[in-house]
Order: structure tokens, then C-alpha cells, then sequence
């Protein structure tokens, strides 16, 4: 019986911490987005992502859906072995 390597013996922890990380950056980049656009003196991050939508439509268009793609598929997947 083969072992396996150290690190890998619980990939549910790494996905936990993965997922846990995502979300934290995710609060963090909503509480500067808050804080900007109450007058922080910061620029928004909405405002970079109009920035590129009027320079390069399709790109913009290209990278949203990518993206929303990724993360719809990676947060949503549906759990493997189960039968509906």
C-alpha cells in the first residue's frame, strides 16, 4: 500500500484554507470599495473596471465573463458521486 506524500493527506483543509483566504480577500476589497466611495480619498475599484470597459469593450466583456465563469464553477460545482 502506497502512502501518501505529508502534505496531501487532508486536501479538504487546503481547499478550506483556500476558500477561507478567497473570502477574506474578497471582505477586504469590499471594505476599501466602501470606504472609497464614501469620499476616502481613494479611487474605487468599480472605477478602474469603467476605465477599461471605455477603452476596450470586448476585452472588458471577455475578462467579466471569464471570471464569472471560474468562480461560478469553482464555488457551485456540484458534488461529485451523487445521483438526482
Amino acid at each position: 500500500m502506497m502512502q501518501q506524500p505529508r502534505g496531501l493527506r487532508h486536501p479538504a483543509i487546503w481547499v478550506q484554507a483556500g476558500l477561507v483566504i478567497f473570502l477574506l480577500l474578497g471582505a477586504v476589497l469590499l471594505g476599501y470599495e466602501t470606504v472609497a466611495l464614501g469620499g476616502g480619498g481613494h479611487a474605487p475599484i468599480t472605477y478602474y473596471i469603467r476605465c477599461s470597459y471605455a477603452v476596450e469593450k470586448p476585452a472588458t466583456i471577455a475578462a467579466v465573463l471569464a471570471v464569472s465563469f471560474i468562480l461560478g464553477h469553482w464555488l457551485w460545482s456540484p458534488r461529485r458521486g451523487v445521483k438526482r
